[in-house]
């Protein structure tokens, strides 16, 4: 992979510096999510959704375009304009699992002996349910134990402020005009693409579900950065490019694009519980991505252009993970994380040849 992304930016480098060539720039705005998963290994139940926003990011487009013969070589690269951009909300999502993998619904912390049974006794008959009395460090708590029943249901849920810290992407293309005249271009097309997302977000409210009841405990957000989560994709594609001019002024252009040979990596950071970090890596990204240009040409030199795009890598858990728990210990584990990411953008921006 890095062979290949080595000899596409020399031979398009080299074509800068060569006769004719087109030059664009857009600004853009980005939207989309970007998805976090984990699972239990051994049993394949989906435990954690964390779903990142991507919400009106503006982002810098620019682009080379350089024609030879029936062949066309681009080069195109994108970055958000500023950093630590607010970007929506990071919702958590959490399941329970089995009733071995899940952890206890803690409803008070702190109690006597007497308090705890009698809060146990009121309480459990006030939802319906059966309430636990454990013995902690000599404080009592009142805490739900979960049931195999309860498998699947939802058991925490915060919302978080997100934020963008980077998305960059860098696209290099070579394309083989089949037919091209002065109305019509048709080109199949070979492509590295690459895609990189960064963000973090801060501790919101956390919602502690008690099965079964549609009652909850709150845990309160302390607005502190909490966690940060990085996607990284690696993807060549093959694809078609159809263009169509419909008079002197206006054109316009459909690019199709896909694969079933990405690779993605992700790290996620958990600044509050000690050492905690997972480093994941997926191979077989399955990729998908459209983008639909109108132009006008106000001269021959120039032309204006607006452009929307969609993107989307669908979600893949076939990973290996390099997980570091709260205290330390490191650990390799397969199929502990899932991944996904899509994303829909406007520009409107200038093409320039010369």
């Amino acid at each position: 992979m890095k062979k290949y992304l080595a000899l596409m930016t020399l031979i398009l480098s080299s074509t800068v510096y060569a006769n004719g060539g087109e030059l664009s720039a857009n600004i853009q705005n980005l939207n989309g999510k970007a998805g976090e998963y984990v699972y239990i290994p051994t049993n394949g139940d989906k435990i954690s959704y964390l779903k990142w926003d991507i919400k009106n990011v503006p982002m810098l487009n620019l682009g080379y375009n350089y024609e030879y013969d029936n062949w066309e070589f681009s080069i195109r690269g994108r970055k958000n304009i500023g950093n630590n951009i607010r970007s929506g909300y990071m919702k958590d999502y959490d399941w329970f699992s089995t009733a071995e993998e899940s952890d206890p619904v803690l409803l008070q912390a702190g109690l006597s002996k007497d308090q705890a049974e009698a809060m146990a006794e009121e309480k459990g008959k006030e939802l319906g349910i059966k309430l636990d009395v454990k013995e902690e460090e000599g404080q009592y708590v009142v805490q739900y134990t979960p049931q195999e029943k309860d498998r699947g249901e939802l058991s925490n849920f915060s919302k978080n402020k997100n934020y963008v810290k980077n998305i960059i992407g860098l696209d290099l293309t070579a394309k083989y005009y089949l037919k091209k005249d002065d109305k019509y271009k048709i080109a199949p097309m070979v492509g590295l693409n690459y895609d990189k997302f960064e963000f973090y977000a801060l501790g919101g409210d956390q919602k502690n579900y008690i099965p079964g009841t549609g009652a909850y405990t709150l845990e309160p957000g302390n607005g502190k950065k909490g966690i940060t989560y990085k996607q990284r994709f690696m993807t060549p594609y093959l694809g078609l490019y159809f263009d169509y001019r419909i008079n002197s002024n206006w054109e316009v252009n459909l690019l199709l694009k896909g694969s079933a040979w990405g690779r993605a990596r992700a790290k996620d950071r958990h600044l509050e519980r000690g050492k905690m970090e997972s480093f994941e890596k997926y191979k077989s990204i399955k990729y998908l991505s459209s983008n639909l240009s109108i132009k006008y040409h106000w001269n021959e030199s120039l032309a204006l252009k607006y452009e929307i795009e969609l993107t989307k890598y669908f979600k893949n858990k076939k990973s290996n993970v390099r997980h570091t728990d709260e205290d330390g210990k490191v650990e390799n584990i397969k199929d502990l994380s899932g991944i996904s990411n899509k994303t829909i953008a406007s520009s409107f921006g200038f093409e320039y040849k010369f």
